[in-house]
Order: C-alpha cells, then structure tokens, then sequence
C-alpha cells in the first residue's frame, strides 16, 4: 500500500528512534534500522525533506530478528527518485542483502482518488467511491492499482528531532 508522509520524529533513545507519520494510516511506521539506512540512502539525513513524499510498504514475512523470521515492513517504492535505488546492507553478521526500491510513478488521478479514499467520512463515503472506481474502464483501474503488495499495521510513537539516524 503507498502512503504519503506527513512528518518524521527522531529521538536519540531507544531501538525504535525514528516515527514515520502517514497520511493514509492512523499509527506512525517505525522503520527498521535497515529501512533507515535506506531511507536515508535515497532521500539523505533531512527527515523534515521526507514530508509529502510517498513510499510504497509492504510486509515481507521473510524478515529475520535475532535469527527468527518474524516479518518486517519494507519500502518497495518512493516518490523522489528518478531510478531505481539499491543498496548492499548487512542483515546478519558477515552476510549482505541487496534491498531495491523503485520509483514511484503516480499519475495526478491516483493521488485524487487516494484522497479521496483518505478523506471519507464513513462506510458509505467509501463505499460510493469503491462503485466510483468499479465504473471505470479497466484500463484506468489497472492504473491506480499500482504495485501489488500487501500491506500490514504500523506501530506508534512519538518524539521531536528531524535528522534521520542511518545507524
């Protein structure tokens, strides 16, 4: 699912220093060490910058924590760059993974209706806009699905400072 990010909060403390505030979704993101590193590889250390980009998340059940695979929220694609973006990261103690984002390519009809969908008041807003969006030639439809991946529930926190820690 994309997002769009409205702020970000760093704090100095903690494993979890970084808040990531989406419009779409009531409860921040807490990226990973890892999706910081690569947050801050294609957008730098200003978190105040990230506001108004968009970052497609998704949850990769693969991810491991201390050797177990848990899953993990990572980006997949991001409004901002203009082509794709890979890093070689360390996951575990002397092994490497490749983590590739794509560019967000979003037309101006997909954040209307993006917006329209964040903005509805109830059930039955939502549901006008879902017979809205079936009514459209396919074509059109296949276009504001954009990337097909899963999204997932974000935790919450807040804090204060605006410099990304890349470690």
């Amino acid at each position: 699912r994309t997002f769009t990010i409205t702020r970000v909060d760093v704090r100095d403390s903690g494993d979890q220093p970084v808040s990531v505030y989406l419009k779409e979704w009531p409860q921040p993101w807490k990226p990973s060490k890892t999706m910081r590193r690569v947050l801050v590889g294609m957008w730098g250390q200003d978190s105040s910058a990230y506001h108004g980009r968009r970052v497609t998340l998704w949850r990769n059940p693969d991810v491991k924590w201390s050797g177990q695979a848990v899953g993990g929220i990572e980006v997949t694609h991001a409004s901002g760059i203009d082509k794709q973006f890979s890093v070689m990261l360390q996951v575990t103690r002397g092994q490497k993974k490749k983590f590739v984002v794509d560019p967000l390519k979003e037309s101006a009809a997909v954040i209307e209706w993006s917006n329209k969908i964040t903005q509805a008041a109830d059930i039955d807003s939502l549901n006008s806009i879902g017979k809205q969006l079936a009514s459209l030639p396919q074509s059109d439809r296949v276009a504001l699905r954009g990337p097909d991946r899963k999204s997932t529930r974000l935790n919450s926190s807040h804090s204060q400072q605006s410099r990304m820690p890349s470690s």
